[in-house]
């Protein structure tokens, strides 16, 4: 294999190509390839992963793992392709934490940098990344198993440089690992760089020349520790049709690092039962890929509340880390993984233009669609909105005592679902007393006032009306956008990844009874 086997873009939409047809990815991240074992490359694999993100040098150090050539050969042949981090300088700021990481870590770059913003605007530390650049492709050489490289990792993390700087230090880097490439192996694979925004604010992101990907960064507070399975997924819609209407005519999007991760960083904020975390990966994937995403959004997995067993956690040597965390997506999600699996092979997605359509969604419903006003082919999800009874029911499972659901799970979910009914009757620092209780060990009195709180919920909702919302979507008639006559449609049960409907319309669906759906229309010209 060579070159001409890398992953391409399809000329003719904002799609990958391999082996000659569109290629989606979809897949997780992990930290740190060494721990990455065969039998964890296979489940992936079985389960139906065509993607792992690598951070071969998380913290910086400037030293790459000898195992990284032989972790990436193994996924390759398992039909995974790898795409790798290069810098990760984002770390070494001081965003999330009090003091810099470049000071209080060791890092190839403290001795040569007095402050984060030097980072970049360092002639020192601008030949260091080129050389740790010139690293990765010493070492990885022309494999067709890197698909693609992130050329620096949430580089506004480094939140005291300017946009100038960003957009000088992206076409710096970028241009050179492009020059390098063609220099040793006469092509390039994708190239991008990536914001902790979820929706950045900086131009080069998504459109400068040296990128041929927009890679997104998916953390919202809902993604970041969900309280329902519905809110993230709308919010990744909103985001990644954004980014598409920003790109270039043709570049991909792909959220390339997204998940419920902030019970691996803070104590305060509890690990996820096995029912939500299905319902939230399941919708978050549909929505990206409807929207316009050029595949499904890469998983940083999370740790369950509910698995049986702790097999697979390991901690991974990020800074600050207070759980531990799978190295793979776990197996209570496996399930979510080869049904997104089974939603990709519909054929349309081999030829849809994939732009952010306009849908109007029915009351009592979220829906985002991407596809062509030329033709009238379209990809759509939609859900009825059932995020007030999703967090109504972790409130009384954690009153109950489910095992699963934390009284501080029930109490997060319990406020986001008063203050949705106009009801947030508390001084937000009574959360954030929680959270520095915990952290300076008092968990009896956080536990109390858990407790309290919680308790303050449930008798608040006995005097609340909840607004009253279907479950399902069944009966809901959907109009669809463009008089493009009679189109053939697939629905889809995203829970399954099987078709549950079919026929043709001439602009109206009925949906069956389902909690989401994801519908393929044909174009028009299609019998």
């Amino acid at each position: 294999m060579s070159p001409r086997d890398w992953v391409t873009v399809d000329p003719g939409g904002p799609y990958f190509v391999a082996d000659g047809e569109r290629w989606f990815p979809s897949g997780w991240c992990c930290a740190r390839p060494e721990v990455l074992t065969s039998s964890d490359l296979e489940r992936m694999a079985a389960a139906g992963c065509n993607t792992v993100r690598l951070w071969p040098d998380h913290n910086e150090t400037g030293v790459l793992p000898d195992s990284l050539p032989e972790v990436v050969r193994q996924a390759g042949a398992l039909g995974i392709r790898t795409s790798v981090t290069m810098l990760n300088l984002g770390e070494l700021s001081d965003l999330f934490i009090d003091q810099p990481n470049l000071k209080r870590l060791p890092n190839a770059y403290r001795e040569i940098c007095e402050t984060p913003q030097e980072l970049l605007t360092s002639e020192a530390a601008r030949d260091l990344s080129r050389r740790r650049i010139d690293g990765y492709l010493d070492l990885l050489g022309d494999s067709p198993d890197v698909w693609s490289w992130v050329v620096c990792s949430q580089l506004d993390g480094v939140y005291q440089a300017p946009t100038k700087v960003l957009d000088d230090f992206t076409a710096d880097l970028a241009s050179h690992v492009a020059a390098e490439e063609d220099r040793r192996f006469g092509a390039q694979r994708r190239r991008t760089v990536t914001s902790f925004d979820p929706l950045p604010v900086w131009d080069s992101v998504y459109s400068s020349p040296e990128l041929d990907l927009v890679g997104l960064h998916c953390y919202s507070p809902s993604v970041y520790s969900p309280v329902d399975g519905l809110q993230a997924a709308w919010e990744i819609a909103l985001t990644t049709a954004a980014a598409c209407r920003r790109r270039p005519a043709g570049r991909p999007v792909l959220c390339m690092e997204y998940g419920s991760i902030l019970h691996l960083f803070l104590p305060d904020h509890p690990m996820l039962p096995a029912d939500l975390l299905r319902r939230w990966r399941r919708n978050t994937c549909v929505a990206h890929l409807c929207a316009g995403g050029a595949g499904g959004p890469l998983l940083v997995p999370p740790a369950v509340s509910d698995a049986p067993d702790a097999t697979g956690l390991e901690v991974t040597g990020l800074a600050d880390q207070v759980r531990p965390t799978p190295r793979v997506v776990p197996h209570q999600l496996e399930h979510e993984e080869r049904a997104f699996r089974r939603l990709l092979q519909d054929p349309l997605l081999q030829t849809i233009k994939g732009d952010p359509l306009p849908i109007g969604a029915p009351d009592g419903t979220l829906a985002v669609a991407c596809g062509s006003d030329d033709d009238g082919s379209l990809l759509l999800w939609i859900a009825a909105d059932t995020r007030i009874a999703e967090r109504h029911n972790l409130v009384w499972r954690a009153l109950e005592g489910d095992p699963g659901v934390s009284p501080l799970l029930g109490y997060d979910a319990g406020s986001a679902l008063v203050e949705a009914c106009g009801a947030a009757l508390w001084n937000p620092g009574s959360r954030q007393a929680i959270g520095k209780l915990m952290a300076k060990d008092l968990h009896d009195v956080a536990t109390e006032r858990i407790d309290a709180g919680l308790d303050k919920i449930r008798w608040l909702l006995e005097s609340l009306e909840l607004p009253a919302r279907p479950s399902d979507l069944g009966g809901v008639a959907v109009k669809l956008p463009g008089p493009h006559g009679r189109r053939r449609f697939r629905c889809y049960d995203p829970s399954s990844g099987e078709v549950v409907a079919s026929g043709t319309t001439s602009g109206e669906l009925v949906l069956p009874e389902l909690a989401a759906a994801m519908v393929a229309v044909d174009p028009a010209a299609t019998r």
